[in-house]
């Protein structure tokens, strides 16, 4: 006898890509515009430097405020805290979020996050589908030495917003 569920041809159409090799961008908010991602040259926001990236890639943010939302599309590295000149970590880069329409920082896919030395404040959603000042659908996210401070949601997840199984480490 034949069963039906084994006989269905399936048909893929595969492009592989070549090799693509993680890098690290800049982002310093008092940079001059026009950057190109060096620390000689940083770009002035975080959608650039994460847009930039890649994946694998690795975002250092110098210490300022950020008034911005941030979609993640691939795994990555955010880390703030940096002095201007990048040689240190002196503390934190802050995303103020009260202006936001849209969570800082949201993560729709699969990918995994490490975010570090970054402060989100003061981001209240209008909408569940809009909760949670970072929006988590990823595989893994990673918090490392962050505060979330002064988040509020519609229905929950004012800080953060975990969908699916995904793992948080904090």
């Amino acid at each position: 006898s034949v069963n039906p569920s084994d006989h269905f041809p399936i048909l893929m159409r595969c492009e592989l890509l070549g090799e693509q090799t993680p890098s690290t961008v800049y982002v310093d908010g008092s940079a001059a515009a026009n950057g190109d991602g060096t620390p000689g040259r940083p770009y002035t926001t975080i959608a650039r430097g994460v847009a930039s990236a890649g994946l694998g890639g690795t975002v250092c943010v110098a210490e300022g405020t950020y008034a911005e939302s941030v979609e993640i599309p691939a795994t990555m590295t955010i880390a703030g805290g940096y002095d201007h000149a990048f040689s240190r970590v002196t503390g934190r880069s802050v995303i103020d979020a009260s202006a936001l329409s849209a969570p800082a920082m949201s993560v729709p896919a699969w990918y995994s996050l490490t975010i570090a030395n970054m402060e989100i404040r003061g981001y209240s959603s209008a909408a569940e589908a809009t909760d949670g000042a970072i929006r988590f659908a990823g595989t893994d996210l990673t918090l490392d030495n962050c505060l979330l401070t002064d988040n509020t949601a519609t229905t929950s997840g004012a800080a953060v917003r975990v969908g699916k199984a995904a793992a948080l480490l904090v």
